[in-house]
């Protein structure tokens, strides 16, 4: 077994089935990120969402997309030039994992790209033979999708952070606020549309549990641009709290646990979860 990937799996090697394909999925990402600086992906897009939280910030829960944005416009970008960059970095490890371009819907700033790999082949590769559970058909597939917005967020701010599994890298990424004014977007509008409200909501606790403070000023640009506020409208912290305060009053409750349950390993952390545990955290909202 490569050492290297001992290392980077060694928390897990005692954990169950779903445990184990996390980590593998969570080893893919990393791998995918240290591929993607050494082709200079970094110079022109910034890593954001849950995954940046996890690599970064201590964060627990396991993540099936990778985000970007870039941060300048540039029309004649192509994911697609850093693929021989990633692929390098799996060969290295021994990763046997394809990536695939999936097709794009005419007018969307998204570009996304798809890695894949035979369930059994990995924890074999990772973990030895001995850890392929008779749960695990042939054609099982560990998935990780990416995705990246062309459109760069207007006043998104960022910071350069290190990684250092497999191997050391740099990695441009948003900063804390501006992650937080993301989470705080997708729980007002996107993730309701998506089935990710509970995922969304376990985000922002962990947020407020790092004492995060929201970039209202990232938030703004970002609801402007999506149509949801007028252009050269402005948010206050006390209105943002009633926005939020309106969209708990209409979440169900037990189906955000439910939803989160299949990306954590601990039931305990969604066990309060509740209208009013949510109204509550209200108070420790701060924003810059």
């Amino acid at each position: 077994m490569n050492r290297l990937l001992t290392r980077m799996l060694e928390s897990q090697l005692k954990g169950n089935l779903l445990q184990k394909k996390h980590a593998i999925a969570f080893l893919i990402q990393e791998t995918t990120l240290s591929g993607l600086y050494r082709g200079g992906f970094f110079n022109h897009a910034a890593l954001r969402g849950a995954c940046a939280l996890s690599l970064f910030h201590l964060f627990d829960r396991h993540q099936e997309t990778v985000e970007f944005s870039l941060t300048k416009e540039e029309t004649s970008f192509q994911i697609a030039h850093y693929f021989p960059y990633i692929q390098n970095e799996y060969a290295s490890l021994g990763l046997n994992l394809s990536i695939k371009e999936e097709p794009t819907i005419q007018n969307s700033p998204l570009r996304e790209f798809t890695i894949t790999g035979n369930t059994q082949d990995l924890f074999a590769l990772c973990f030895g033979e001995n850890a392929i559970s008779q749960e695990l058909s042939k054609d099982d597939e560990i998935r990780v999708g990416a995705i990246l917005d062309t459109h760069p967020q207007e006043k998104a701010t960022y910071e350069t952070k290190y990684g250092l599994l497999p191997y050391p890298y740099r990695a441009k990424v948003f900063t804390l606020d501006c992650i937080f004014a993301n989470n705080i977007e997708d729980i007002l509008y996107k993730g309701w549309r998506h089935g990710h409200n509970g995922t969304n909501l376990y985000d922002f606790v962990f947020l407020l549990s790092k004492k995060a403070k929201a970039n209202i000023v990232c938030l703004e640009s970002n609801l402007i641009y999506s149509g949801h506020i007028r252009p050269g409208s402005h948010i206050s912290l006390d209105s943002l709290k009633t926005m939020l305060l309106k969209r708990f009053q209409r979440t169900d409750f037990k189906e955000a646990r439910i939803e989160a349950l299949g990306y954590i390993d601990d039931p305990r952390a969604v066990d309060i979860w509740n209208e009013a545990f949510f109204i509550s955290l209200l108070d420790a909202l701060e924003a810059i």
